[in-house]
């Protein structure tokens, strides 16, 4: 059986690609959303009992039926800051939400 190796590099490239956009999605994450959400996305970070109000779990917000990857990227834009959750408009791209919740989503 013979490979093409142009293929075998195109492959090579693109999990190379999606493992840096990964490992930035995750940085992003780290300084904007554990502090409040936990590694993992369950609310549990190291801030989240200091809250009046119990940080989301983002991850299982990820799994409902009826939650869109366009909705929660609106709620992280928009937030809820009268329940604590700030509004990151104006501060990450609605590219950037989409990232972070598709970090989210890629780690549990």
């Amino acid at each position: 059986m013979q490979f093409n190796h142009n293929l075998k590099i195109s492959c090579y490239c693109l999990c190379t690609l999606i493992v840096i956009s990964v490992i930035g999605f995750k940085d992003k994450y780290q300084q904007l959303c554990e502090t409040c959400h936990g590694t993992k996305g369950y609310g549990d970070g190291p801030a989240a009992n200091a809250l009046a109000n119990k940080p989301a779990n983002i991850a299982q917000k990820l799994n409902k039926p009826f939650s869109t990857q366009d909705s929660l990227t609106e709620k992280v834009l928009v937030g809820k800051v009268n329940k604590g959750m700030p509004a990151w408009q104006g501060v990450i791209s609605t590219a950037d939400a989409a990232d972070i919740l598709a970090y989210i989503k890629s780690i549990q």
